[in-house]
């Protein structure tokens, strides 16, 4: 991009340098066009000199003209060139502002997929927790439950023994 921008820098500088030069030549050509008209006009001599000195003249009007057309169009090709140039470079800066959106465009999207994603995580990690819950406190009546039926069971056991005991005394008492 820089040596582009060092080329176009040098060109200028080379068709301005050219111009100068053109602009130089052609007014070193209108001044001796003007004075060998001058000097056509003073001398004496029949009607050939004369139209000789018309046609010198209308030649000398046309090659001012000429230049005068020369210099335009050479303005106009470098204002072309200059707006060219513009509009490459503009060309590129909306090139990358629109590599830019996409990118900030593709971020976004990638930030919303991950936030549906978290979203997905969380709501799941709820549900689990939820039936974590529900699960803690079927464990704790399982527990309650289990602790009642152990106080059953000692019970029962105790009653056993006292008439298993009862029943041993009852057989003894008789024999």
């Amino acid at each position: 991009m820089w040596s582009d921008y060092e080329s176009s820098e040098l060109r200028r500088h080379e068709v301005h340098a050219y111009t100068e030069r053109i602009d130089a030549l052609e007014s070193k050509l209108q001044y001796f066009a003007r004075e060998y008209v001058r000097s056509n006009s003073s001398a004496e001599g029949g009607s050939l000199e004369k139209k000789l000195v018309e046609k010198d003249e209308k030649i000398a009007s046309l090659m001012e003209e000429g230049q005068k057309l020369s210099k335009g169009e050479l303005k106009l090709t470098n204002i072309i060139k200059k707006l060219k140039e513009k509009l490459y470079e503009d060309g590129k800066a909306a090139s990358e502002v629109r590599n830019r959106l996409e990118r900030v465009e593709r971020d976004a999207l990638e930030a919303k997929e991950k936030a549906r994603r978290s979203m997905d995580l969380e709501r799941r990690a709820n549900e689990r927790l939820k039936a974590l819950r529900v699960r803690e406190k079927e464990v704790d009546l399982l527990k309650i439950e289990r602790d009642s039926n152990s106080e059953l069971v000692a019970r029962l056991q105790t009653q056993l023994a006292e008439a298993v005991s009862r029943s041993k005394h009852a057989d003894e008492g008789s024999d």
